[in-house]
């Protein structure tokens, strides 16, 4: 459990640092939007493989 819990966590810092990245300061605000979605489905699948 708390190896899911780090590998999740770990996953979103890689997207997160991966999307800092890729973007400039103009499209920061905008690729907000995009991070936050791609959390939502990253949250959905992993607790979705704890069950």
């Amino acid at each position: 459990m708390t190896v899911l819990v780090m590998q999740h966590f770990s996953c979103m810092m890689a997207i997160c640092h991966f999307h800092s990245r890729m973007t400039t300061e103009k499209q920061q605000q905008q690729n907000h939007r995009t991070v936050a979605v791609e959390w939502l489905i990253l949250h959905w699948v992993f607790y979705s493989n704890l069950t």
